[in-house]
């Protein structure tokens, strides 16, 4: 090969590779996404699951929240592509991801997006100025926060403590239909949530005992009885509105022989 050929193949290889340095950058930091909630759709909206995906120049990420676990988790369909040109021949690559909520409220966002092999992907943090994601995975810098954000906005959910709870009113068809008996319960800003469900019945009354600060929300009238007995021996149903909410969910506290009531709140389901 002459020398000139050698340069020749040189630059067009320096040129190919500032290129694809270049798209990568502006992949990663100069793409903004509207954050509107018109640009996701729900794929599923039931007493299991609620699934939103969002598109980004002809990729996918999907958000699902599951209504019994509470669990989070993401799936991007990604296209194979060059230099920018995507390969239509090629088969669409799927990658699961795993997403832990640390806190949300208010428009507050934590949380920290785990592929299948526990690596951490992406790091959310709303109240600070910016995030970072490896060049590797930019469509989680552009649609994950905005489409996690929706997500939880239709469940109508709060994370505290790393826990997901939803408000009551958006998980009576999920109670009713599941098996489940108890569930993890949350007073807080003038309502109740609800989190995921305990897995059995000694789980709940296990919970209940460990703090008077530990509230449930019961399937039937008669288990909240049951949960009050398992803590005290005795239960009290309430007439009141306690909890000081805007609004009144029957419920039960434990009570003691000597005719003391416990804190608990054991809620139940008419």
């Amino acid at each position: 090969m002459s020398i000139f050929n050698k340069r020749t193949l040189s630059l067009i290889l320096s040129i190919c590779l500032l290129v694809i340095v270049l798209g990568n950058n502006v992949l990663a930091k100069d793409h903004k996404y509207s954050n509107d909630s018109d640009d996701f759709e729900i794929v599923q909206n039931d007493y299991k699951a609620i699934v939103l995906k969002g598109e980004y120049e002809g990729d996918e990420l999907y958000a699902t929240f599951d209504k019994v676990t509470h669990e989070i988790t993401m799936k991007a369909v990604t296209n194979a592509s060059v230099m920018g040109m995507q390969l239509f021949s090629a088969k669409p690559k799927e990658t699961e991801y795993k997403v832990d909520l640390k806190e949300y409220h208010d428009g507050e966002l934590s949380a920290v997006i785990t592929n299948e092999d526990g690596e951490v992907e992406y790091e959310i943090d709303t109240t600070k100025v910016s995030a970072q994601a490896p060049l590797v995975v930019p469509l989680l810098e552009i649609l994950g926060s905005a489409l996690l954000e929706e997500l939880l906005a239709i469940a109508a959910a709060i994370t505290i403590g790393g826990i997901t709870y939803v408000v009551v009113t958006e998980m009576a068809d999920t109670i009713r239909k599941k098996s489940y008996n108890y569930y993890y319960a949350k007073v807080k800003y003038g309502d109740v949530y609800i989190g995921p469900a305990f897995p059995n019945d000694s789980a709940a009354f296990a919970y209940l005992n460990e703090s008077a600060k530990n509230d449930v929300w019961a399937k039937t009238k008669d288990k909240a009885t049951q949960a009050a007995m398992k803590v005290a021996g005795y239960a009290q149903y309430c007439t009141s509105n306690d909890y000081k909410g805007d609004g009144y969910y029957p419920h039960y506290h434990p009570k003691t022989r000597s005719g003391d009531k416990i804190d608990n709140h054991i809620f139940y389901s008419n």
